[in-house]
């Protein structure tokens, strides 16, 4: 294997010998296969290249961002973090709360000689998690300029920082670079599970320097492609979630404020009109206004009765959008 170029050395020996699957604790192997994969043989399969990638190629970066999903909110207690942390040591990780502290405009200073960045939360709000998704972006992959180093051990020590994530607060916005991967809950009070996973499992030297040489065989240098998972499907079609919001709005308020035409039973918005107004929503609400194009592809889809089509005005075709004048919120 190479060199490390780590400042700090990692925690975990490889013990260059042969260790397959059967050798690993099997609280391990459950916690991995079932919890954390769902004994999905493909989600495993992508999991040990991650990780392996992580440990065994530190100045490889693996150009994607794991995200755990929980439904519950455990602060600090994140048994894979804890056992991140038992490969690499204390001393290469680094753990923040929020992604404005690593991805705002100064950057982190904090992640100097760190190898992996831990958030235990994506975001507070959607206003903060959208403003930093290119920093995030440009930090995992390197394919967008920033105004300014996100991070600066790069340029003097080399290092490469990784990003994961655990969160329970996640955001309508998924970015192809972003793995999610939902919690299985069916251990989660089972503090007899966990207690042997965290004693016999990430205390024990053996078992961790075990788990490290397994991984070895799944290393590889090369940037990873996402892994496409449920959640990550589910959170993709609820991207139309700030379009709901703004038609709801409009329907309690009547399309007050925004200049209609009512004819034959419809109300008729100008297409330009209609996008104008919603970009002035999206400001006041803190979203991010889609494109115009997507943004009619949106409202016509989410209502078969809401048309958008041309129709013919002083000898002109312009394009507009038609509600029934009874529309209900979606």
């Amino acid at each position: 294997m190479e060199t490390f170029s780590l400042a700090n050395p990692l925690l975990a020996k490889d013990l260059h010998e042969e260790v397959t699957e059967s050798d690993l604790h099997p609280v391990l192997v459950d916690y991995l296969k079932r919890i954390i994969c769902f004994n999905h043989s493909e989600r495993y399969q992508w999991l040990m290249e991650y990780i392996g990638s992580l440990y065994h190629y530190p100045d490889s970066k693996t150009k994607v961002m794991l995200v755990l999903y929980s439904m519950e909110k455990q602060i600090g207690k994140s048994n894979f973090f804890k056992l991140l942390t038992s490969l690499l040591g204390t001393a290469n990780t680094h753990m923040t709360q929020h992604l404005t502290n690593v991805f705002g405009e100064r950057g982190s200073p904090q992640l100097r000689h760190q190898k992996l960045c831990w958030f235990e939360e994506i975001a507070g709000d959607k206003r903060s998690f959208r403003n930093c998704l290119e920093r995030m972006k440009s930090a995992i992959t390197d394919s967008v300029q920033s105004s300014r180093k996100l991070y600066h051990e790069e340029e003097v020590h080399g290092n490469i920082t990784e990003f994961i994530g655990a969160s329970n607060n996640l955001i309508g916005i998924v970015e192809d670079k972003i793995t999610i991967f939902d919690v299985n809950p069916a251990e989660q009070h089972n503090k007899v599970y966990y207690g042997k996973l965290i004693d016999d499992v990430i205390k024990n030297e053996n078992e961790v320097n075990k788990f490290y040489t397994y991984l070895k065989q799944f290393a590889n240098p090369k940037p990873k492609s996402f892994f496409r998972t449920p959640i990550y499907d589910s959170m993709t079609t609820a991207s139309n979630e700030g379009i709901v919001n703004y038609v709801n709005e409009l329907k309690e308020s009547g399309l007050n404020g925004i200049v209609h035409t009512e004819s034959q039973g419809l109300y008729r918005v100008e297409r330009d009109i209609m996008y104008q107004h919603y970009q002035r929503w999206c400001e006041t609400a803190g979203e991010v206004p889609d494109k115009r194009l997507k943004f009619c592809e949106k409202i016509s889809k989410l209502d078969k009765r809401n048309t958008f089509k041309r129709y013919k005005e002083n000898g002109a075709t312009p394009y507009g959008f038609f509600f029934p004048n009874d529309f209900n919120p979606v």
